[in-house]
């Protein structure tokens, strides 16, 4: 039994990476993290961890005792969170990163409906275009809105995201409408450079798939930049249904093609599998789930 504390501690500091933040993360002492190594390494009469001016690195036989260790602090947490949630308990740091465009849409009152059904939890939203690493960058929850995602992750469907097409008035007043895809090849159109400029868009109509390469004098990654464009009558733009709809309805936009359909794509709850997965990233994720399932119309 003398051996469960230390073990605990070694976890954390390959984990961490060096002794400071394992010291950092634990709430106590470096002097305390070092002693609980020495006295594993003097149990075990093996060397656990290579000290160099720069860093911690594990040895072969640290490497392999590192698994048994995690298997233990992973059945403790495991019992932890079961017990808690028995109780009703649900609490801690949510981390969750979203698309920048759909969380400013529906992350914030979703997460604050989360917050005050289970005042326990302390959320942290992170609203980011790139695709963040769940387990380097510390992410409990990511959103992701694409056919693309990790194998070994686990996947909630959502929704779906459709684009639309449209302009402004003032775009249209000057250079037309265009009443079929083809005719896009006339127009200026905004690219979403997300990672990379599509300048190539799909239409479907009647089960029949039409392809389109259109001109641009303009591409950004960010849907805020393309809005202010299309509201300064730049060109015509693919947008996401739930970032235009106000705009729509107040006529400061107009939908085009519409007998035509853009691809659609997923929105999915993704996270990190492992021995553990807190009853916060559970919870969440049921909560998430049911929350789209019931708004009172389609957001995407």
């Amino acid at each position: 039994m003398d051996l469960l504390e230390p073990m605990v501690v070694f976890a954390k500091v390959a984990e961490e990476g060096s002794m400071t933040a394992a010291a950092r993360a634990l709430g106590v002492s470096k002097s305390l993290v070092s002693k609980k190594i020495g006295t594993l390494e003097t149990r075990l009469q093996t060397r656990l961890l290579q000290r160099t001016t720069r860093a911690l690195q594990l040895t072969a036989d640290g490497a392999r005792f590192l698994e048994h260790c995690r298997r233990l602090t992973g059945i403790a947490e495991q019992a932890v969170e079961e017990l808690a949630e028995q109780q009703g308990m649900v609490a801690g740091l949510l981390r969750i990163t979203a698309p920048v465009t759909f969380g400013q849409a529906y992350m914030d009152p979703l997460v604050r409906a989360f917050c005050d059904q289970y005042p326990g939890i302390t959320a942290q939203l992170i609203l980011e275009n790139q695709k963040m690493n769940l387990v380097r960058d510390d992410i409990d929850i990511a959103i992701r809105i694409s056919h693309d995602l990790p194998a070994d992750h686990i996947a909630l469907p959502l929704t779906s995201m459709h684009e639309w097409v449209v302009a402004s008035p003032g775009y249209l007043a000057k250079h037309g409408t265009p009443t079929t895809p083809m005719d896009l090849a006339d127009h200026h159109c905004l690219l979403n450079c997300n990672p990379d400029p599509v300048n190539r868009w799909w239409f479907t109509k009647d089960s029949g798939v039409i392809e389109v390469t259109v001109p641009s004098r303009l591409s950004t990654n960010y849907h805020f930049m393309m809005m202010q464009a299309l509201l300064d009558d730049a060109g015509i733009a693919r947008m996401p249904s739930y970032a235009v709809e106000e705009h729509l309805s107040a006529g400061r936009l107009v939908r085009l093609l519409a007998d035509y359909k853009l691809p659609t794509f997923p929105v999915v709850l993704l996270y990190a599998p492992g021995n553990v997965v807190p009853s916060r990233v559970r919870r969440f994720a049921r909560f998430t789930k049911s929350w789209f399932q019931n708004q009172p119309r389609s957001f995407c």
